[in-house]
């Protein structure tokens, strides 16, 4: 059975902020290193499959703000075919 875990960019400020969301959703070691490299090699090897992530309420700014970030799970995605399904549904504007 898939498992799934949100993001809810909301509640994400910056980078800190989404690691330690990161750690407590992914059941991730005391000694993970907070940067895009260890998180490269936890996604693809240190956490449990299958799993389905959802970068949630994710704005304009923050786009390019996680670009990286974005980009490291849509590769995480790609290498691990159906075992890693990622999606990132972008914030409904407001009109004025």
């Amino acid at each position: 059975m898939m498992h799934c875990v949100e993001f809810d960019f909301r509640e994400i400020d910056n980078l800190n902020d989404f690691y330690q969301k990161a750690i407590l959703v992914f059941e991730l070691p005391k000694w993970f290193g907070q940067n895009l490299d260890a998180l490269w090699d936890m996604l693809t090897g240190g956490i449990a499959l299958p799993v389905e992530v959802i970068f949630s309420h994710i704005n304009e700014y923050q786009l390019t703000e996680f670009a990286e970030l974005i980009t490291v799970f849509r590769e995480a995605e790609q290498t691990l075919g159906g075992q890693f399904i990622f999606h990132c549904r972008a914030s409904q504007s407001n009109p004025a």
